[in-house]
């Protein structure tokens, strides 16, 4: 997947077209750079400023902390990031209060059921042959490519019949699932640089209908979310405060929240191509 060198990330954009339209010029945005403090040139870099961006993953401590980016994580933690990249957090916090039916259920953290709940409910996760979750696991890359194919609504059912995990990760790979992610060796425990970038892939990949077909339009979670290859062409900074609004490509394009990646300062970003990933935002109806 390309990217452009120098990104910019807007976290949070005003709620509702009306209010862009209307009240564009009185909203400022806060300034938070850098995204996180120990990825400055590990893999995966620009795509774990973007899912802390997007709140999508806070690692240890949050934006501005640290995501130890080649360490792995387990399969509850990775439940949590799938849910809440695929907009479904909501329904992962009205399952929290249920232990998972699974028979190590007991044994997941608290934090973590209503993740695993909707996980199994949405067909991402089955579990082990034994019945178990096994929770503290690291996940592996193919269990990794598996629950990502599965969580784009459409998918599975075209995955080629055959010997897994080999169906679901040449399926993955063929199909934009991975990103820049390397998945030669797939038995192995995928790093947190690697699960962004397959993440971050699979918020890019649009839904299919049951026959297999495309739809009409596109139905990815990034749809009309990101903006590639703008250009910051002004921008103007408080004297007395962290704020800052923008007029990209002579469109006003405002944020409660920036967040930088791969630059030190806005001002390095001037005239250059920049991405822009609102986490909020209207949804346009296509004519």
């Amino acid at each position: 997947m390309r990217k452009t060198l120098y990104t910019l990330l807007i976290l949070a954009m005003v709620s509702s077209f009306t209010a862009v339209a209307l009240g564009a010029a009185t909203v400022a945005s806060v300034i938070v750079a850098p995204a996180f403090s120990d990825i400055a040139g590990a893999d995966g870099e620009f795509e774990l400023a973007a899912l802390g961006a997007m709140g999508v993953f806070a690692g240890d401590a949050g934006l501005g902390g640290a995501v130890r980016p080649t360490d792995p994580m387990n399969r509850a933690e990775f439940c949590k990031v799938v849910i809440t990249a695929m907009g479904k957090a909501s329904i992962a916090a009205g399952l929290g209060g249920l232990t998972p039916t699974f028979t190590d259920g007991a044994a997941i953290p608290n934090w973590a059921w209503g993740f695993v709940n909707a996980a199994q409910m949405m067909g991402i996760i089955t579990g082990y042959a034994d019945g178990s979750f096994k929770a503290g696991n690291p996940v592996s890359y193919r269990e990794a490519a598996t629950m990502l194919v599965r969580a784009v609504p459409g998918h599975t059912a075209q995955v080629p019949a055959g010997v897994w995990p080999y169906n679901y990760l040449w399926y993955a790979l063929d199909n934009d699932f991975t990103g820049g992610a390397d998945l030669s060796f797939p038995t192995l425990p995928c790093p947190r640089g690697d699960m962004a970038m397959m993440v971050y892939a699979t918020m890019q990949v649009d839904q299919l209908k049951v026959d297999g077909d495309p739809f009409i339009y596109h139905t990815s979670i990034l749809h009309e979310r990101l903006f590639t290859d703008e250009t910051l062409e002004d921008y103007e900074v408080s004297a007395t405060t962290n704020t800052v609004h923008f007029d990209v490509s002579g469109t006003e394009k405002l944020a409660a929240k920036v967040v930088l990646a791969k630059s030190p300062s806005l001002e390095g970003l001037r005239n250059l191509p920049v991405d822009f990933i609102f986490r909020q935002g209207p949804r346009f109806v296509h004519r």
